[in-house]
């Protein structure tokens, strides 16, 4: 058992390479409306004069110098070490997670991806309870097949919100002048809001009521689905507008754990209290408010 708990992590580092490396600020040419191709060529041409290169017909030198980084083998992208990314203090970045807290975008992004997200694991918390009751009787083996429609609704909203999300984009690009904001990235949220609040009031409206098994399955497979969409939503408005510290304005999103955490606490007694369909209608609520 110890073996193949083992054999995971390994797996997971052979065909997932180190993606992170030094962007230097000059080749965030999309950033601004100044053409930074000027700066781009005489820092290259400063590079050539400081190694005493020879060019010869330097008027034939144009604005688009192509740039070729150094290739590394396969061997060495598998290296868990590839030293230090950035030159801050180790203490700085430490604590730039909850520091980023502060600006309205990454706050935004932590209510309503980070609580939408943390729904989804107190569902999943209380399956058995929910499942193994009368009048579905559910085995342990059937509880688990239920996480069958969770994970068909996570590959159809993984492989059909990104394509949407870009249509959406450059249509709304369109219509400002050619101009992109990262604004337009949270427009498929009214997909989450829409099916995510559905699927949480027909989730616990179907179990109240005791509907047969696939109504809430189904139900549970559009609760994942729709979270897909404000995967790409967040994901891609965080990027566009903390590029340099995206991956601590993620961080600072992943610290929904702790409500997730907290709610695993009381969730099945107040199932128990009041019914499924009071609770999950009330999940359904803040999660249309959020």
């Amino acid at each position: 058992m110890p073996a193949l708990h083992s054999c995971p992590p390994a797996d997971t580092r052979k065909v997932c390479p180190e993606t992170a490396y030094r962007r230097d600020a000059i080749f965030n040419t999309d950033q601004g409306t100044q053409d930074r191709a000027e700066e781009l060529t005489e820092t290259k041409l400063a590079k050539l004069e400081e190694k005493h290169e020879t060019v010869e017909n330097i008027d034939r030198v144009e604005t688009n110098i192509t740039f070729t980084e150094e290739k590394h083998s396969y061997a060495y992208d598998l290296k868990i070490f590839h030293g230090r990314q950035c030159d801050d203090a180790y203490w700085k970045v430490l604590v730039r997670p909850l520091m980023m807290l502060v600006f309205p975008q990454v706050l935004f992004s932590f209510f309503a991806y980070g609580l939408t997200t943390s729904w989804l694991v107190v569902v999943g918390s209380v399956l058995a309870q929910l499942f193994t009751a009368p009048p579905y009787n559910f085995s342990v083996s059937g509880v688990g097949l239920v996480s069958t429609s969770a994970l068909i609704g996570s590959i159809i909203g993984a492989f059909t919100s990104g394509p949407i999300a870009d249509w959406v984009v450059k249509l709304m690009a369109r219509k400002n002048g050619g101009i992109y904001e990262p604004e337009f990235r949270l427009v498929i949220i009214i997909v989450t809001l829409i099916l995510g609040g559905m699927s949480f009031f027909g989730f616990g409206w179907s179990l109240e009521v005791h509907d047969p098994w696939i109504g809430p399955v189904i139900f549970y497979g559009i609760q994942y689905f729709s979270v897909g969409f404000m995967n790409i939503a967040v994901y891609g408005y965080l990027t566009d507008c903390h590029r340099d510290k995206a991956p601590e304005a993620f961080a600072a999103i992943n610290l929904r754990n702790i409500y997730s955490f907290g709610m695993n606490y009381f969730v099945s007694s107040w199932i128990v209290s009041q019914g499924p369909k009071q609770v999950f209608c009330i999940v359904g609520g803040i999660h249309v408010a959020i």
